[in-house]
């Protein structure tokens, strides 16, 4: 890994902050909520169903209907802007 970038700032007490921007860190992939738009598979991906996924760039990351682990275009999903409680509840009722 590479620094590509160096930042130092004050703050109001005098303290450095120091921020490095490192060439090809990774950044940890989101995990949200969405609703199947788009199938490729009907026996990998149902239609209108939630998933969990992973989001990275253009790609989700989810364990499919077949329970593999797969990698489909972000396109195929529609995010669901959901509150902590919300997510919360869902996340619990889908490890029943």
């Amino acid at each position: 890994m590479k620094v590509i970038s160096k930042e130092v700032s004050y703050d109001e007490n005098g303290w450095r902050n120091t921020t490095f921007a490192i060439e090809g860190a990774r950044r940890r992939p989101k995990s949200v909520f969405a609703v199947c738009v788009k199938v490729d598979d009907p026996d990998h991906l149902t239609l209108s169903k939630l998933y969990r996924i992973d989001v990275s760039d253009e790609y989700a990351t989810l364990t499919d209907n077949q329970g593999e682990v797969s990698v489909y275009p972000l396109d195929f999903f529609l995010q669901l802007p959901l509150s902590r409680v919300i997510k919360t509840q869902i996340a619990a009722a889908l490890s029943i």
